[in-house]
């Protein structure tokens, strides 16, 4: 049986409506113990455990991140852009700062993380081909693309054999939020046209 809203009738007598009573009664318990200590139990009021609803299957008008008024704030689950899983988001007053508490991090090659304040690491390594002459940016892009804004990246240099003078120079940040333009080269022309291997770390949010 399901729980029927409509119980009782203003003409029903409890005798005839009593096992449709119960019946919300018991759906009613059934469905506050899912995830409640029970009604009769010795921690009234507490929660087992809470699960939320994947906010990004909602059909328009019904918004993917929740809405919040001046006095609210919100904890709710969607399908992160950053890692593809659902995850736990959090909004603040005001249709405010939008954080995702679960995407913590990818401790690997191309990994990030996200600290506390909502600013977003990335990592990796990449190669970009040295030429001296003519100067010819290197198009690369990180992992993901930052949601808000890319501010900054850096690199550390891998000294290509032979040439200690390996170097790296940040061209641009284009305002995808994701692409950047680097110069490769070295200050002699030893290994002119090799492969200059590099680490790089950026941060954005």
């Amino acid at each position: 049986m399901a729980y029927n809203p409509l119980i009782p009738q203003p003409t029903n007598k409890i005798k005839i409506s009593q096992a449709q009573l119960l019946e919300n009664f018991t759906q009613i318990l059934n469905v506050f113990q899912a995830n409640h200590s029970p009604f009769n139990g010795g921690t009234p009021g507490r929660h087992i455990n809470a699960v939320f609803v994947n906010q990004t299957a909602n059909v328009p008008p019904i918004p993917i991140d929740t809405p919040t008024l001046a006095d609210e704030f919100a904890l709710y689950a969607k399908t992160s852009a950053l890692t593809g899983f659902i995850e736990l988001f959090t909004r603040r007053s005001n249709n405010g700062t939008i954080f995702g508490i679960t995407e913590a991090n990818l401790i690997a090659n191309g990994g990030y993380a996200r600290t506390s304040s909502g600013l977003l690491l990335q990592w990796g390594t990449d190669v970009a081909n040295a030429t001296i002459a003519p100067f010819n940016p290197v198009t690369k892009q990180i992992t993901t693309a930052y949601p808000n804004a890319f501010i900054g990246i850096w690199f550390t240099v891998k000294t290509v054999a032979g040439d200690p003078n390996t170097q790296l120079q940040l061209i641009n940040i284009v305002n995808d939020n994701q692409t950047y333009q680097v110069f490769a080269g070295q200050r002699t022309a030893v290994n002119v046209d090799a492969n200059v291997s590099y680490n790089w770390l950026s941060i954005g949010f």
